[in-house]
């Protein structure tokens, strides 16, 4: 272990002290044994070095992971670091990175570490020092100056005690959540580490240790410099006497209650405080102890794990020690494996940026608190920028007409939050939410709903850590669905949404991956962020909507079709607009949003004509959620910065019901499932050679049905009829009727079928050659069977059943040219030119070949498919 040593001949500072110690006859020059020095001072003495700027530390700059156990750890005080490299502070890389303070240039005065050239660079380094103190009782004041890049973690005696853009359980490979520089102001630090003399010992063998890190692999620099200052005093700061005022610098500030792991015992409090203060939490009677440390704005940021509490039971507790106290309460979830219905709030995008987002902010979480839900989920973006301090105290307290409301909110209700691309992974130390499979991701029970909370912030570079969230989701899942659980998973950036940032890079990318896997895992509910507008649809693994449910509707939750939602936006800076975008190859996206049923941006969509970017309202989403169903309703209200008054009230602007599917194989569900009925068709047809394109409509959970009366609307200006048949083996009857724009197609089976799912007709239609290019869909309007009673195959008695119809297929009309076999040219059209090019291949067996030209797949290009051009020719099909 490097010691560091006080030598007076070199040391001003020491120097002079030692010069008012023989003035004053009251300083103590204590000699230790390993010839490290301790100065202790009477009351009027100024602070004693224990740790100077050029002070030797032993540093490991291999990339080897040192977070262990307790004698691997290289936190520990025991641990062996003799075989470490050792030098001088500033500690760094590049040779010429200076702080331009007292540090200075490492090349000049300090330590060279090795490094990588990016985009290879070191994630994390590890430091050590030791220093020797004397008369710990007596000292009134420990300070340190700090001078870093990127961000760091600092442990004295093996105890957290400082930290900057860093969680506090980071590892090895835990990037910083800051680029920063050592000449920056906001790398340069004054702390104040008072609070934790209670972890010095007397004597030699203190260790600061210090886990050290980059933003990422394409680093460029990094840096390190440390001072350590005792202010010694024989008298302390008395204790407070009973009925003592508050200290409002020690009384706790920013006070929230995040989901524990299990939030129907456990809750996790965070809180700050200007001066030092208890990291306790009192909740009946019970004190829960914690951690704290020094943070942004030189706070004491506060953390406590309170366990052991009772499922379902509304708490009261007190934050802090008397007089300097917060009080406030919050409920617990039910316990594991209840089905108690419940109510919980989803806010996107609080984005504090300013003075004036704040009051919006604040007129946001006042309604919160009056609607009194059981939870509030954030999904990211909580503040603008996650290292900004004073965004963090506004969103809690500010200047307009709410100016309690976000305090208020975030002391009365657990919350579940998740980062945002505006957020970094510790939310400035904040917020503290569980880290299940890394940072932020962690899942929850909820009454009759599991919630699985994904950080697509880290994963979204991180090809490890989105192969272990897809794991952790799963699992999750797949656990949830056999306990009958609804599913909601909870991310920030909207994958499908109704604003300008739906095709992004990141986006498509992130799309394409994930949304795959919810649909093939049933999930029910992907409630996200980051676009500024509320819109919601049911989209189908491929991209294209599963069916139609707008305002107001009842809808049964379609199989493999999340409800993908955006919240909105709660606070007061930004809405985003619709764009006009093209579709890349294997993205899993239809053109013109018709993947969507309500979508605030689009004007179209709202009654006064105006796009949510327009009007600039606030966004609250309230969901209840029984087992049997999910009640959505979307408020809005304007709330005026300029004027400070909210000058449009709450008022409903969306409503959903998602009525769960019944389980005939579920002893606890008697009887059959409900019948259902939903239609599919293509994406995109072109006008182009009157393009004929097929709508199959398809029925679930049929018991003994041999009859169908079929029902479908259409727009005639831009859809041809052609036919309409039945897809049902065993027709014996197939009746259709026609009206302007309405089919109507009754089938008749000659052997009754049961079947989970069962396509039952198909129509056709020819897109018309004056078709104006845009959306069209073709709506089913009547699915009607029946449920016949057998006995050894002959009906006995039959009921009319009339099914519940899930939605519309809704396609866009282009002028593209289609993909039609024999069109050769691919024009459109089927001319001798088309054949002329299929003759060129007579006789030809080449894969190619045969994937283009052998139209009837025989295996070879012939005069059979031959025919079949002339054919097309002749009827100009």
């Amino acid at each position: 272990m490097t010691f560091n040593k006080i030598r007076l001949e070199q040391t001003p500072v020491a120097a002079k002290r030692l010069a008012v110690a023989a003035l004053l006859g009251s300083m103590l020059l204590t000699s230790l044994s390993n010839g490290a020095g301790a100065l202790v001072a009477s009351a009027d003495s100024p602070p004693v070095t224990l740790i100077d700027a050029h002070s030797a530390w032993s540093y490991s700059d291999t990339d080897t992971d040192l977070f262990g156990d307790a004698a691997t750890d290289f936190r520990s005080r025991d641990f062996d670091d003799s075989a470490w490299l050792s030098g001088p502070q500033p500690i760094g890389y590049p040779a010429a990175e200076t702080d331009n303070g007292a540090f200075g240039r490492i090349s000049e005065v300090g330590s060279l570490v090795a490094n990588r050239a990016n985009p290879n660079a070191y994630i994390t380094y590890y430091l050590r020092t030791g220093f020797s103190v004397s008369g710990i009782a007596d000292i009134s004041a420990l300070n340190a100056r700090i001078h870093f890049d990127d961000g760091y973690n600092m442990y004295l005696n093996g105890h957290l005690i400082d930290s900057m853009y860093m969680p506090a359980d980071a590892g090895h490979g835990t990037a910083a959540n800051y680029v920063g520089e050592a000449k920056e102001s906001a790398s340069q630090r004054a702390v104040d580490l008072t609070a934790y003399r209670q972890y010095l010992v007397e004597g030699d063998g203190n260790v600061i240790s210090v886990d050290l890190h980059n933003r990422d692999q394409n680093s460029s620099d990094i840096y390190w410099g440390m001072t350590l200052n005792a202010t010694y005093s024989e008298a302390g700061e008395p204790d407070p006497e009973p009925g003592a005022e508050a200290d409002p610098d020690a009384t706790p500030a920013q006070v929230n209650v995040h989901m524990g792991d299990d939030p129907a015992t456990q809750a996790n409090f965070t809180f700050t405080t200007i001066k030092p203060s208890p990291s306790v939490v009192t909740i009946d009677g019970t004190a829960y102890e914690g951690e704290s440390s020094v943070g942004a704005s030189d706070k004491y940021f506060h953390k406590v794990a309170v366990s052991g509490l009772s499922p379902d039971t509304e708490y009261s507790y007190a934050v802090g020690e008397a007089p300097n106290v917060f009080e406030g309460g919050f409920k617990t979830a039910p316990e594991y494996g209840s089905k108690d219905s419940f109510r919980f709030i989803y806010l996107a995008d609080t984005q504090v940026s300013s003075t004036t987002n704040a009051e919006a902010l604040g007129a946001t979480l006042a309604e919160v608190a009056n609607m009194d839900p059981d939870f509030v989920y954030l999904a990211g973006d909580i503040t603008d920028t996650a290292t900004s301090e004073s965004q963090w105290e506004g969103m809690f307290k500010n200047s307009g007409a709410f100016p309690e409301g976000g305090q208020e909110m975030f002391g009365s209700y657990l919350i579940a939050a998740i980062q945002g691309n505006h957020d970094n992974n510790t939310s400035n130390r904040h917020i503290n939410a569980p880290a299940q499979q890394g940072n932020i991701v962690y899942s929850f029970d909820y009454g009759p709903a599991t919630f699985v909370m994904l950080n697509l912030e880290a994963a979204r570079s991180d090809a490890t850590a989105r192969a272990s969230q897809k794991e952790f989701l799963t699992a999750a899942v797949n656990e949830a669905k056999a306990r009958g659980q609804w599913v909601a998973v909870g991310f920030h950036k909207s994958l499908y949404t109704g604003a300008s940032h739906i095709t992004d890079s990141d986006v498509i990318e992130a799309r394409t991956y994930w949304c795959p896997v919810f649909a093939q895992l049933d999930v029910d509910f992907v409630l996200q962020g980051h676009d500024h507008v509320y819109s919601r649809g049911f989209v189908n693994e491929d991209g294209t909507k599963a069916m139609d449910a707008p305002e107001g509707a009842s809808v049964s939750d379609p199989e493999n079709a999340p409800l993908y939602m955006i919240g909105g936006h709660a606070g007061g800076l930004k809405w985003y607009s619709m764009k006009n975008y093209a579709v890349t190859p294997g993205d899993p996206l239809i053109p013109g949003y018709a993947f969507l049923d309500v979508d605030s941006a689009n004007p179209a969509h709202n009654e006064d004509g105006r796009g949510s970017d327009s009007k600039q309202e606030q966004v609250i989403v309230e969901l209840e959620v029984s087992e049997e169903k999910v009640d959505i309703n979307c408020y809005m209200f304007k709330y005026d910065t300029a004027s400070d008054t909210i000058t449009t009230q709450k008022y409903l602007y969306d409503s959903l019901t998602v009525m769960k599917a019944g389980d005939p194989e579920d002893p606890e569900e008697p009887g059959e499932a409900r019948t259902t009925a939903s239609i599919s068709g293509p994406a995109t047809a072109s006008v182009r050679g009157g393009q004929e394109i097929e709508y199959v409509v398809s029925y679930a959970n049929l018991v003994n049905a041999n009859a169908f009366e079929t029902g479908v609307e259409y727009d005639a200006g831009k859809l041809e009829f052609v036919r309409a048949e039945s897809l049902a083996d065993g027709t014996v009857l197939s009746s259709v009727v026609t009206t302007d724009g309405g089919i109507d197609l009754i089938t008749g089976l000659s052997q009754p079928i049961s079947a989970e799912s069962q396509d039952v007709a198909k129509f056709v239609f020819k897109v018309r050659a004056d078709a104006q290019l845009g959306q069209t869909t073709v709506s089913l309007v009547k699915a009607d069977t029946v449920n016949a009673t057998m006995d050894d195959g002959a009906i006995l008695a039959s009921a009319d059943v009339q099914a519940e119809i899930t939605g519309g297929a809704s396609t866009s009309i282009t002028d593209d040219v289609p993909d039609v076999p024999g069109d050769m040219n691919d024009d459109g059209e089927f001319t001798l030119a088309d054949l002329s090019m299929a003759l060129g291949r007579y006789q030809s067996t080449d894969a190619a070949d045969l994937s283009e030209y052998d139209l009837n797949g025989d295996g070879v290009v012939d005069t059979a498919d031959f025919i079949i051009i002339c054919l097309n020719i002749r009827t100009g099909a």
